[in-house]
């Protein structure tokens, strides 16, 4: 029984190997290729698994934020809010975004952040309203930009 063991195994195994070198795409040698970088196509898997959750994460924060955003801007375009305060709020969703925060202190030409952001607000209200209101909106936001920070914008 042991002896049968010790033909019928190597058999198997070389059965195995046969059967793979006929049918594998590219042979035995691509088959030997495969596997031996299983490793390093797991890590890479890994790699990539760990940067899309965060791409998720990265995802939803700036969903919540610009859904705060948006109910900030709702605010101010019925009056519920003032922009210093609309601006303040911004300033806060952002103020932990170092990429936020670049893009809005390059865009804006403002001596302060306040200020670069109240035009933010102002831009996201004037953006969302319709065409007939946006002059007697960018009045008001004009007159509480004067107000809070002594010049126009």
């Amino acid at each position: 029984m042991n002896a049968s063991r010790l033909v019928i195994a190597p058999a198997l195994l070389l059965a195995a190997v046969t059967a793979v070198a006929l049918t594998y795409p590219g042979g035995l040698s691509a088959a030997y290729h495969d596997f031996h970088n299983f490793q390093q196509n797991a890590r890479e898997m890994d790699t990539a698994r760990a940067r899309d959750e965060s791409l998720s994460d990265r995802s939803a924060i700036l969903l919540d934020r610009l859904n705060a955003k948006q109910a900030i801007t709702q605010d101010v375009i019925d009056g519920r809010a003032e922009l210093g305060e609309a601006a303040r709020q911004f300033l806060a969703l952002t103020s932990a975004d170092a990429e936020a925060l670049a893009f809005i202190r390059g865009r804006y030409n403002c001596s302060t952040d306040l200020e670069k952001y109240a035009r933010n607000v102002i831009d996201h209200v004037v953006g969302q309203v319709p065409m007939a209101d946006k002059p007697a909106i960018a009045a008001r936001l004009d007159r509480q930009f004067r107000a809070r920070f002594g010049h126009g914008r």
